[in-house]
Order: structure tokens, then C-alpha cells, then sequence
């Protein structure tokens, strides 16, 4: 289970450099959706509050919904999503192996 504490780690450092490629590449649009003005609204650099982190969530899911996948700032709000969704399979994993572990032990095996 503690071989898979550096991947959280790499997974929460590539999420904050795309988020912050994300609201770099919203303010750039000339023509905005509508999520990309709710991303070029966000601050530049990610900050540790959960309002940060559920306004950079819907706004990703409304980039996703209202933009192309043309358009530079969709694909870093899909890119991001992705990265979201492979911390949590990794939490999930770690979860897993956890009960594994425990089981194993209160089986004596």
C-alpha cells in the first residue's frame, strides 16, 4: 500500500501545473464559453481551500460541457478531470489493499 503514496503525490502535482495551464489558456481565449469565463475567473495558482477546489471542479465540468474539443482550455479541463479521476482510483486502491491487509491478519495468514 505505501508504493502507491508517490503516485498520489505525482498525480496532485501534474493536477495543479494543468489546472493552472487550465485558467492560463481561458483567460487566452479570445471568443470565451461559458466555462471558460468560469476558469478565467479562477485564481492563476491553486490554493488549499475546498472553495478553490470546487469552484476549479464545476468549472472544468462546465468547459467540458460548453466547449469543443478543439478548444485548448477544454482539453486541460479534460485532462485535469482525468487526473481527478485517477487519484481516486488510486485512493480506491489503496483502500482495497488496506482490507486485504487487514483480513490477512485477523486470518492468522
Amino acid at each position: 500500500m505505501n508504493e502507491l503514496v508517490p503516485y498520489l503525490v505525482y498525480i496532485l502535482l501534474a493536477g495543479v501545473i494543468i489546472r493552472t495551464c487550465a485558467v492560463f489558456l481561458a483567460r487566452r481565449a479570445v471568443e470565451k464559453t461559458a466555462g471558460e469565463e468560469v476558469l478565467a475567473k479562477l485564481p492563476l495558482l491553486a490554493s488549499r481551500s475546498i472553495g478553490d477546489s470546487q469552484d476549479t471542479f464545476y468549472a472544468c465540468i462546465l468547459a467540458l460541457q460548453s466547449g469543443s474539443a478543439r478548444r485548448p482550455a477544454t482539453c486541460a479541463a479534460l485532462v485535469y478531470m482525468c487526473l481527478l479521476a485517477a487519484f481516486v482510483t488510486v485512493l480506491l486502491m489503496m483502500a482495497v489493499l488496506g482490507i486485504i491487509a487487514i483480513v490477512q491478519y485477523e486470518s492468522g495468514t
